[in-house]
């Protein structure tokens, strides 16, 4: 196996089989290259064995891509050992139980370019050092990091995934070469200033700061992200309006703000996104009514929250002409009115039932049962989960069973009154016996009738 080149063994469940791995290599040192191995994948296995035991007897300076992700059970830490694969361009250790810190020497690695130690449970920080890598892709979320260096943000990084830390601080400024930034859930601190850097990346096409505790407004800025297409800033403490340059996030398909203290009506230089999808301002204190250009100019969105604000006023008609829209909710606002007949049928109208419009005490029509002016009858539609198509199935076995019941026993007394003749003739008998009982019951009460009668 000395020339083997290439091993993929993804998810094959190898269980204690890292011994064998290990067992061709066994005597070959940290300076050997007589291994010709460049590309390894063991991902999605259950190998447990501590990580260094057997994978830098692997040493080689040929390996380009090694992937241990998924499911795996890798102790240990990302030690100074990691300096031994010079020609690592591609290194996952995703979903495994590596510890302590991250060696300076990761850094150094002069060929690597994508990093993925995610989900894993890393301490320390990431260091400055990174700035001189050639890494591109590094996720480090999930794990219980602490402190990144400034610096790191003006790295040659174009993605970076540090969400679901412990990350304490205020957020640097950007480095021009970041495409896609996920910061969600930290502890950041502060404001946006730094959107308006003028470092920052107008190709940036993914930003997610949400769950965690930045302040102030968002500033008017964003002309700068003409390729942004999610914006995440859900679960902070922002206040303000949204900015008019929102008009032009030209490609912006998700947008959440909810669970902020976001005020004021909605702008119409919002109506030119008209690429979003998914749409969530829910627990705000956004007002004025439920803009009808919704409707009208974003004809391509699947989600609409704007639940727990003080909108007010009737819902729009317009909303109807959401083809695409498959979730709605308008619950916990000062609606009033009659819902048009059109949002009934809805798919999210049928799943979430009542719920997606209470406590708008003074909405009516359906799906909310209370009656509108004029109204004859109020017809409430079957919810999702309440629909009669089980007890239509159960009826339809039951016919078919009784109906099969009956065949059953019909044929088997006909056989049985062909085939065993004395089973027919006290059957006959029994027949004659009791059509003569019958006749005379009938003819005793039609005597007694008359007699009542006078007849």
């Amino acid at each position: 196996m000395s020339k083997l080149e290439e091993l993929q063994m993804d998810g094959v469940f190898m269980g204690k089989a890292d011994n064998w791995v290990m067992h061709p290599y066994s005597q070959v040192n940290s300076s050997s290259s007589s291994s010709s191995i460049f590309d390894l994948d063991l991902g999605n296995n259950k190998l447990n064995s501590s990580l260094y035991n057997w994978l830098f007897p692997l040493t080689s300076n040929k390996l380009e891509n090694l992937n241990l992700d998924g499911n795996n059970q890798f102790t240990g830490s990302l030690s100074n050992d990691i300096q031994h694969f010079s020609s690592l361009n591609y290194l996952d250790l995703y979903n495994n139980r590596l510890n302590g810190t991250i060696s300076e020497k990761v850094w150094q690695l002069p060929k690597l370019q994508t990093l993925d130690i995610s989900s894993n449970s890393l301490q320390g920080g990431i260091s400055k050092n990174i700035r001189n890598s050639k890494i591109w892709d590094i996720d480090v979320s999930n794990n219980s990091l602490q402190e990144v260096d400034s610096e790191v943000y003006m790295s040659k990084v174009a993605m970076i995934d540090m969400s679901s830390n412990n990350i304490y601080g205020t957020i640097p400024n950007i480095s021009s070469t970041v495409i896609w930034l996920d910061l969600s859930k930290n502890r950041l601190y502060g404001g946006l200033s730094f959107l308006c850097g003028h470092v920052v990346n107008p190709d940036l096409y993914y930003l997610d700061l949400s769950n965690n505790s930045l302040t102030g407004k968002i500033p008017d800025c964003l002309w700068h992200f003409k390729e942004l297409q999610l914006l995440d800033l859900g679960y902070n403490k922002l206040f303000g309006k949204i900015p008019s340059s929102v008009n032009l996030l030209k490609n912006l398909k998700e947008l959440y703000l909810n669970n902020n203290n976001f005020s004021g009506q909605l702008p119409l230089s919002l109506s030119s996104c008209t690429k979003l999808i998914l749409i969530d301002l829910g627990a705000n204190g956004f007002s004025g009514s439920v803009p009808f250009w919704i409707g009208e100019k974003l004809s391509l969105l699947y989600a609409l929250s704007l639940t727990s604000n003080n909108f007010s006023g009737t819902i729009p008609s317009q909303l109807c002409q959401l083809a695409n829209l498959h979730l709605l909710d308008l619950s916990k606002n000062n609606l009033h009115g009659t819902i048009p007949r059109c949002l009934s049928n809805l798919t999210a109208m049928v799943q979430e039932g009542l719920s997606s419009y209470q406590p708008n005490v003074r909405l009516c029509g359906l799906p909310v049962s209370k009656y509108c002016p004029g109204d004859k009858e109020l017809q409430i539609p079957p919810i999702l989960g309440e629909n009669n198509g089980d007890d239509d199935k159960e009826n339809i076995w039951f016919y078919i069973g009784g109906a099969i019941g009956f065949a059953i026993g019909f044929w088997t007394v006909c056989i049985v009154l062909l085939v065993y003749n004395p089973g027919r003739r006290a059957f006959f008998h029994f027949m004659n016996t009791l059509e003569s009982w019958i006749y005379v019951k009938v003819m005793v009460f039609i005597s007694k009738l008359q007699r009542v009668t006078g007849r």
